[in-house]
């Protein structure tokens, strides 16, 4: 069964992860602390790997320095089915246990049949859990005031 989030939290999620990503014509604002930082690598896993492609697109999109943070700010906001299943998928990537170094992302990772296939059923173990996401996200945007930061202030 899927959690859904409050509205509340989907909003305030949306404002802030819209402030960091941007839209269409308009480019985000970098995060400049960690705690945006750490919402902003949550933020971007679970959209990569929601929006249809798994674990790959989040491979794919994302830069080295993100991919060795995430499973700590998973942990860190609480997100433990997350944790795990992360950590499995980066193991499964990158079976030498060495991620490469890249910056820009967009990069395109050539898996193995085995991989693509264990990277899908992995996503699968989480793909309900979008809704919890949000929900820590939204906790955990308040417990840092992150809404209270002048570059959101009057956007909720």
């Amino acid at each position: 069964m899927e959690f859904k989030a409050s509205t509340q939290d989907d909003k305030l999620v949306s404002v802030i992860a819209g402030n960091l990503i941007g839209e269409i014509g308009k480019p985000g604002e970098p995060p400049d602390s960690l705690e945006l930082n750490r919402f902003f690598r949550i933020y971007s896993l679970d959209l990569e790997i929601g929006s249809g492609a798994n674990f790959d697109q989040y491979f794919n999109w994302s830069n080295s320095s993100d991919l060795r943070e995430v499973v700590a700010d998973l942990k860190a906001i609480g997100l433990h089915d997350h944790v795990r299943v992360t950590q499995k998928a980066i193991d499964v990537a990158f079976p030498s246990g060495e991620i490469p170094e890249f910056e820009d992302a967009n990069l395109e990772m050539d898996w193995t049949e085995s991989q693509t296939e264990e990277l899908e059923r992995l996503y699968n173990e989480i793909s309900h859990l979008h809704g919890v996401v949000t929900q820590k996200l939204a906790e955990y945007a308040m417990d840092h005031s992150l809404i209270d930061m002048p570059r959101f202030r009057g956007l909720v």
